[in-house]
């Protein structure tokens, strides 16, 4: 959207930081991160530009956190048995208990 105020090279930077924090929250692989860029482009930065970039990153991880939580929630609650499963075995019935109590006659 280019009247709008929204230019999105303008938060490339904070979406890259903020998906290196969501890879490692959940295990991913993060070697081919690398900040250079986005070092030298905040080298320069005043400290409340530097403290905005990183507000930006955390609520932009914790967003994507919010979201795959929810849609792992989502996914167990709809696991529903299909006709592959296999059945839980019955326990034994009690009456086979019953005859081996009683004394023979």
């Amino acid at each position: 959207m280019v009247g709008s105020g929204y230019y999105r090279q303008a938060y490339a930077a904070q979406a890259y930081c903020a998906a290196y924090v969501a890879a490692q929250k959940f295990g991913l692989d993060t070697s081919a991160f690398h900040f250079d860029k986005v070092c030298q482009s905040y080298a320069e930065r005043s400290a409340d530009d530097k403290r905005g970039f990183i507000g930006d990153v955390k609520r932009a991880a914790y967003s994507i956190n919010r979201d795959v939580q929810r849609s792992f929630r989502d996914l167990e609650q709809t696991i529903q048995p299909d006709e592959f499963s296999v059945a839980a075995p019955k326990p034994a019935k009690a009456a086979k208990a019953k005859a081996e109590k009683e004394p023979e006659r």
